[in-house]
């Protein structure tokens, strides 16, 4: 999952460098979305439960970013692989998350690095959580 995710991004970018367009920061913003979303609506596919808890968790992630226990990306990504229950998930949804984690925290340290969470890049982390909710809301209409 992970691997095709990273095939469609390189493929867009290499679209985009073909046309002979410069890669601006709205474009690579576009191509960070565009990989969230896909995650998103890969492993919320058809079933509005699964959207529900997608967005539970990350207006959760919104709330608790930068306080103690939640000040580095990887401590926001502990928090949300431990509320999902993997036990109750068939091998292909556990895959499917474990790529949505990784893909929202790889976002995550491109747009903001590894190391504590400053207030300023606070935003950043809401901007991706909610990307998250707004894609997983097409599940739950």
């Amino acid at each position: 999952m992970k691997n095709k995710i990273i095939s469609i991004l390189a493929l867009v970018c290499g679209l985009v460098a073909f046309a002979g367009c410069t890669t601006t920061a709205g474009q690579q913003n576009i191509a960070a979305k565009f990989a969230v979303q896909y995650a998103v609506l890969k492993v919320s596919e058809n079933s509005p439960a699964k959207a529900a808890r997608i967005v539970a968790i990350a207006r959760e992630v919104k709330a608790i970013a930068g306080q103690d226990g939640a000040d580095t990306v990887d401590l926001l990504m502990a928090i949300i692989r431990a509320k999902v229950d993997f036990s109750k998930l068939d091998a292909a949804d556990t895959l499917l998350a474990n790529a949505l984690i990784d893909t929202i925290g790889e976002q995550l340290k491109e747009r903001i690095g590894s190391g504590q969470l400053a207030p300023a890049q606070l935003p950043a982390i809401a901007q991706v959580a909610d990307w998250v909710i707004e894609t997983a809301a097409f599940w739950s209409k």
